[in-house]
This record gives C-alpha cells, sequence and structure tokens, in this order.
C-alpha cells in the first residue's frame, strides 16, 4: 500500500489508520490460521495414536479369539465324552431300572392273583364243608350235591380264567365282550354270596336297567367283587340293624356310560383317609387287610374299561359308584 502511493500512473490515498486496521486484520487471520494448522497437526497425530492402538487391539483381540476357539474345542469335545458317558450311565440305569419295575410289576400281579383268588378258595371250602357235614348228617340231597358241584365247577372255571386275564393285564389289546350289565352283577354275586349268607347279611341286586355293555367282563367282576367283599366286612365290623347291602345300576342316555353303585350301612369312610382309600397297600383292616384291592379296582376301572370310579358316604354306609362305557 505504500508502494502503491510512490507510483505515479494510479492516484491513490490511504491514511494510516487505514493502513494499520489493514495490517492488524492481515494479522488475526494469520494467527487465526496458524492455530486452526496446530489443532489439524494434533488431530491428525491423535488420529493416528489411535489407529496404532486400534490395530494392536486388533491383533490382541485375533489372538484372544483364536485361543478361545481352541479351548472352546477342547470343552466342546471334554462335553461330548461327558454326555455320551452319562447317557452310557442313564441307559445302564433304565435297564435296571426296566428290570426292577418288571419284577415289581410281577410281585403286584402275584399279589392280585392272590387277592382275587382268597374268596373264591375260601368259598369252595366252605361248600365242601357243607357237603361234608350234611353228608355226615345224611341230611343231603342228590340234586343239592349237584348244585354244590356246579358251583364248585363254576368258580375254578373263575379262578383258570382269573390267570389268564392277568397274563394279560398289562396287554392293550385285549379284546372286549358284549355282556349284560345284570349278568355281571350276578355273577359277582354268585362269589360273594356264600360269605354274606354266613355273616347273615342280605345282598340285595336291583338291576333295573338290563343294558349290554362291551367291555372286559372278568376284570369288571373282579372289581364289583372286591367292593362287595369291603362292604361285607365293613358291615360285619360295624353291625348295623339293616345289614343289607344293595347293588343297583343306571343308564345315562346323554353320556353314553352305565352306572353301577355298591352301597352299605357299614359306617361311611371317613373324609381323613377317603383320598387315601385306593392307593396301594393302604388298609384300615389291619394286619387284615392287604391294601391291594381297591387300588386294583382303580387300576382297572380307570387303566383298563376307560370308567371312573368313587365313593361317597350316604346313609350311614359307604357308596361306591362305576361308570363304565357301554362301549
Amino acid at each position: 500500500m505504500f508502494a502503491l502511493n510512490l507510483q505515479p500512473f494510479i492516484p491513490t490515498s490511504y491514511t494510516l489508520y487505514q493502513i494499520s486496521y489493514l495490517a492488524l486484520d492481515l494479522i488475526i487471520i494469520t494467527v487465526i490460521i496458524q492455530l486452526y494448522r496446530n489443532k489439524i497437526d494434533e488431530y491428525e497425530t491423535t488420529i493416528q495414536k489411535q489407529n496404532s492402538e486400534l490395530e494392536n487391539f486388533s491383533h490382541l483381540l485375533q489372538n484372544e479369539v483364536k485361543q478361545k476357539t481352541k479351548e472352546l474345542l477342547l470343552m466342546n469335545q471334554n462335553l461330548e465324552n461327558q454326555v455320551e458317558q452319562k447317557v452310557n450311565e442313564l441307559l445302564k440305569k433304565d435297564r435296571i431300572i426296566l428290570a426292577q419295575s418288571r419284577h415289581a410289576a410281577m410281585g403286584e400281579m402275584i399279589s392280585m392273583i392272590a387277592h382275587q383268588w382268597r374268596q373264591p378258595l375260601s368259598n369252595i371250602t366252605l361248600q365242601i364243608s357243607n357237603l361234608q357235614i350234611n353228608s355226615m348228617l345224611r341230611e343231603i340231597k342228590p340234586q343239592e350235591i349237584l348244585t354244590k358241584l356246579e358251583s364248585i365247577s363254576d368258580t375254578i372255571i373263575y379262578l383258570s380264567e382269573t390267570i389268564d386275564d392277568f397274563q394279560t393285564y398289562f396287554h392293550p389289546n385285549k379284546e372286549k365282550e358284549s355282556i349284560s350289565t345284570c349278568k355281571i352283577i350276578k355273577r359277582a354275586i354268585s362269589f360273594t354270596e356264600p360269605k354274606a349268607i354266613a355273616k347273615n347279611i342280605d345282598i340285595d341286586s336291583k338291576c333295573k336297567n338290563d343294558i349290554a355293555i362291551n367291555t372286559h367282563s372278568n376284570e369288571l367282576v373282579q372289581v364289583l367283587i372286591n367292593i362287595i367283599n369291603n362292604a361285607i366286612d365293613a358291615t360285619i365290623l360295624n353291625n348295623p340293624s339293616n345289614p343289607t347291602i344293595i347293588i343297583d345300576s343306571d343308564y345315562c342316555e346323554e353320556d353314553e356310560y352305565i352306572y353301577l353303585n355298591i352301597r352299605d350301612y357299614g359306617g361311611g369312610v371317613s373324609d381323613d383317609i377317603r383320598e387315601k382309600i385306593f392307593e396301594p397297600y393302604f388298609s384300615t383292616k389291619g394286619k387284615n387287610g392287604t391294601g391291594i384291592g381297591l387300588y386294583m379296582s382303580k387300576m382297572i376301572i380307570e387303566n383298563h374299561l376307560d370308567g371312573r370310579i368313587d365313593v361317597r358316604n350316604q346313609n350311614g354306609g359307604a357308596t361306591f359308584r362305576l361308570k363304565i362305557p357301554i362301549d
């Protein structure tokens, strides 16, 4: 600007103030530019340093990943070996448990057979004793002998059929047969009536609805025998004024079920044991009870006949109600 004032071609005129102002502006701009350049240099240095650190961290991370991968592969191999070992141990235990369950099932089945045979064998013994006593007293008729022998023969046939039933007890494809409910009730009464008569207990059968049902008849007869025998024992124990056992049947057309009711006057079932009477080996008879009868009855009704069984107190006694599908 001072040089422009010295040249003769273009007239110029700058004051000292103007020159000083422009010089100050240039100085400020120069300082600002230098500051920005310093900052940019610092940022570039920082970025380079961070890039270097990032590369080092990346290398460390890769090495650690490789190490962890090796450790994971080793752990997986060890885990596979442990799993295989545990599986083999479980298979071995399963085989042991299966063998034990089969032995338990066999023992349970033998107990059930013994329980089912006890009453028919007692009936046979009782009838033979009656024949012997009447023969000694010479008060027996030929027709009575034939009747007793037929009854004994029927009981023996039932015992044989019981063995056949238990041979296929856990077989899911046993064939059903069509039989009337009244016939089933009469068959069960025929096996339990001698014991009831000996104790002056009346078994009153009220078969109102003689409906044909498709079921496993022998197993249903076994259930009825168990419940009737329990009713006889309860009646003997409580000695009611009306020693009677009532058996009746109802038919519900809506749900196509037949209902069999066995009612006694033996005092009923107390509330504290009502939920336990169907459990295995639970008995209220002390040493005289096995706890098998009602447990087996529940298993037969619910698992084999697709029905239901329950008990309730009614008129000073217990009523067992069997719900059996018609087909």
